[in-house]
C-alpha cells in the first residue's frame, strides 16, 4: 500500500511547524545563554580572574582573534600582490558561479551539480 502525496505533505507541513517551534525556543535560549555569558565575563573582569571553580561547574575566559574587514578594497589588493589567498575560505560563490557560468560557458577546475530540493508552502 502506497503513501498518498497529501499524507506525506502534512507530515511535511507538521514537521516544519514544529522545527520553527524548536529554532525559535533555542533562538530564545541563545539569547539569555548571551546575556549570562556576558553577565559571567563581567564578573570575572570585576575579580580580575580569568578561572572560576562552582560546585556546579568551572568557567574560564578564552580569547582568539577575529579578523574583521574595515575595507575590503585594501583587503583584496594585499589578498592579490601577495598571493595570500589562504586569507579566504575556500567556497565559490553559488550566485556569482552561476552567472559566470551563464556568460563565459565555464570555470577551470570546478565542476557543477544540480541539488534537487523541495518548496513546501502550508495552505
Amino acid at each position: 500500500m502506497s503513501t498518498s502525496i497529501n499524507t506525506v505533505v502534512v507530515k511535511l507541513v507538521e514537521i516544519r511547524e514544529a522545527i520553527k517551534k524548536i529554532n525559535t525556543e533555542k533562538k530564545d535560549l541563545e539569547e539569555v545563554r548571551s546575556q549570562l555569558e556576558l553577565e559571567v565575563l563581567s564578573l570575572l573582569d570585576d575579580q580580575e580572574v580569568t578561572l572560576m571553580r562552582s560546585k556546579a561547574g568551572t568557567i574560564s575566559i578564552a580569547e582568539s582573534e577575529i579578523a574583521q574587514v574595515e575595507d575590503w578594497d585594501e583587503f583584496e589588493n594585499f589578498i592579490y600582490k601577495n598571493r595570500a589567498l589562504y586569507l579566504l575560505q575556500r567556497r565559490p560563490s553559488n550566485p556569482a558561479y552561476r552567472e559566470l557560468i551563464k556568460t563565459d560557458g565555464n570555470v577551470p577546475g570546478v565542476v557543477s551539480y544540480i541539488k534537487r530540493t523541495i518548496n513546501l508552502r502550508k495552505n
